[in-house]
């Protein structure tokens, strides 16, 4: 769902320090970043890192970046025990906490695509319903050749190009192949050694792989994909793909239990993405946000920095964050229209008929 920031949130030293450790690990590993940015995040990090570390053992440059693939909390006192790095990418963690900073470069004018297509389409007859036709085919087509992208993008007012780009040579595994995130569809990451999705998530599900000769064995529960050509092929831009596509998909999988549920009405994304899902089942009605942050404590502040909700909002997370309901709900007392629940829990709620 498109927000408008509220007041900010103060940082405590601890955040700010893990925060900045996050921000040097991602610009590290950005390709597009320039040697001098590289250093300079890193540099500054370390300061940080090093004011929380007992006196005789600062952190300097270089154990900070061996330290990213380790527990956070081992080197940084009362951080996640989640590392920042993960197959020499940066995990869901690690991009959360460097969002606070600023979100990776051209995210943000990736993303405020979306609200050109709102703007769009919102005169347009029948617009709300193209724009989460849009919205799905952006979710569903990670990647898609030039030929099938035309008519979509032109359905919603932009070109090809707004949304998506060629791909990057970090996701080329060969001669011209490359591997789709059996998951998400994205481009997949590919090492001499290891090919992995870019986004934690979809490594959890299973999106790793070690490489071998010609052949990828799986390191989780997915299938190996077959590699496929990248001529004529597209991606999503990265910040569409992050912050569209990604928790896209979780939001699809919840509408699509929703609707196993007997007369249960299930809309994505009412009036230009208001909420991300309103369900209906009889006279009972429930609007529903979708979020999966590896932070908990990234997600309180984001809503707090939100406006906060007129009336009862769900905020549903995957079943994998249940450790986060109680953080959530103890940071969001200021928010006493917002309700928390995974989505196991809340497909119950819907099932049994309550709105509690």
């Amino acid at each position: 769902m498109v927000s408008t920031a509220g007041n900010p949130v103060e940082f405590t030293d601890l955040e700010r320090a893990i925060g900045l450790a996050a921000v040097g690990c991602s610009t590290w590993h950005d390709e597009e970043a320039t040697a001098q940015a590289r250093i300079a995040a890193v540099m500054e990090a370390a300061a940080w890192v090093s004011r929380l570390r007992p006196l005789d053992s600062p952190m300097n440059v270089e154990s900070l970046i061996t330290a990213w693939s380790q527990p956070t909390g081992t080197w940084l006192p009362g951080a996640p025990e989640a590392p920042l790095l993960e197959y020499g990418l940066p995990t869901s963690l690690c991009l959360d906490l460097a969002d606070d900073a600023g979100p990776h470069p051209g995210a943000e004018a990736e993303q405020a695509v979306m609200l050109r297509v709102m703007d769009f389409l919102r005169n347009h007859p029948e617009g709300a319903r193209a724009y989460s036709e849009f919205r799905e085919f952006l979710i569903r087509n990670a990647h898609a050749r030039d030929a099938d992208l035309g008519e979509a993008c032109l359905a919603a007012g932009v070109t090809p190009a707004d949304v998506y780009e060629p791909i990057g040579p970090e996701c080329t595994a060969g001669a011209g192949m490359f591997y789709a995130c059996p998951r998400c569809r994205w481009p997949m990451h590919a090492s001499d050694t290891h090919v992995a999705c870019p986004s934690h998530t979809c490594r959890e599900y299973g999106s790793r792989y070690l490489r071998s000769a010609s052949q990828l064995i799986p390191l989780g529960d997915l299938l190996a994909p077959d590699s496929e050509p990248t001529t004529g092929v597209r991606r999503l831009r990265f910040g569409i793909w992050r912050y569209t596509c990604i928790p896209g998909l979780e939001e699809l999988a919840l509408r699509d239990q929703l609707i196993g549920i007997p007369d249960t009405a299930v809309e994505m994304w009412p009036d230009f993405d208001r909420v991300d899902l309103q369900i209906t089942r009889g006279t009972t009605v429930w609007e529903v946000d979708v979020k999966d942050y590896a932070s908990p404590i990234r997600l309180a502040r984001a809503l707090l920095e939100s406006p906060p909700p007129s009336q009862p909002l769900w905020f549903v997370i995957p079943n994998t964050r249940r450790s986060h309901l109680n953080e959530l709900a103890r940071r969001c007392t200021a928010l006493p229209n917002a309700r928390f629940n995974t989505a196991g829990d809340f497909l119950r709620l819907v099932q049994e008929g309550a709105q509690t």
